[in-house]
């Protein structure tokens, strides 16, 4: 089991609340925050999305972000305390409160720092949250003038698309025919905080490929195997 983790307390973003001056002992044994902690890792392109709600915001100084194996890793029995479903992103509070789920802690944070990162108008907000929820259907996002929570859900997952099809199932151009989208991965780019989010996503992915994830889980033979599925699109 590992060892307990204490963190130094810091006041939690720049407004009127914040996170109570005291440690307690979360759900997860033995295990104790002074500041909201966030155990991801940098390949998860589902705690990626916090992330770059945290660089966004700010909020480096104001909240930890600790590798899964400070709760002992993946099926542990702090890890399962923390959440039962043996998933992350966590986001474990001071109060004894363990986050699950990438949008509710994105949204929580912003809640807490005062909000942020919403389109203007109602109906692109509604927008936003329906491309937050509904990510995993790859949805071409909407156009609005400022980074919301939608683009968050989506941009790290592209990653995983970018990265991964051209290298391993032959993908030429992974947005062939679709212009709007290339170019919104493009913004991506452009914004210094989604930028570093997806070089620490990648960095994770070059980790797997340097350590033959893709045969280990038989992925490579399977494409040699089934010339009978179609692998490429277009």
């Amino acid at each position: 089991m590992a060892a307990p983790l204490r963190i130094q307390t810091k006041t939690f973003a720049s407004t009127s609340v914040s996170c109570r001056r005291r440690a307690v002992i979360v759900r997860a044994n033995n295990f104790t925050v002074d500041k909201p902690t966030l155990i991801d890792a940098p390949v998860s392109n589902h705690g990626a999305r916090v992330r770059h709600v945290i660089y966004a915001k700010g909020l480096e100084g104001e909240v930890d972000i600790v590798s899964p194996m400070a709760l002992g890793g993946f099926g542990s029995e702090q890890f399962l305390a923390a959440n039962p479903l043996n998933k992350m992103p966590i986001l474990l509070l001071p109060d004894g409160t363990s986050l699950p789920e990438s949008e509710v802690i994105a949204q929580y944070l912003l809640d807490k720092c005062g909000g942020g990162m919403q389109a203007p108008t109602p109906e692109l907000r509604a927008v936003a949250a329906l491309a937050a929820r509904l990510h995993d259907q790859y949805i071409t996002p909407s156009r609005w003038p400022v980074m919301t929570t939608g683009d968050s859900a989506l941009f790290p997952t592209f990653v995983f698309f970018t990265y991964i099809l051209p290298r391993y199932f032959g993908w030429r151009d992974v947005f062939a025919g679709r212009p709007k989208l290339a170019a919104w991965w493009g913004l991506m780019h452009q914004d210094e905080h989604a930028k570093r989010v997806i070089d620490e996503v990648t960095g994770g992915l070059e980790k797997w490929s340097g350590n033959n994830r893709w045969s280990e889980l038989g992925i490579s033979q399977q494409l040699q195997q089934h010339s009978e599925y179609k692998w490429v699109y277009p």
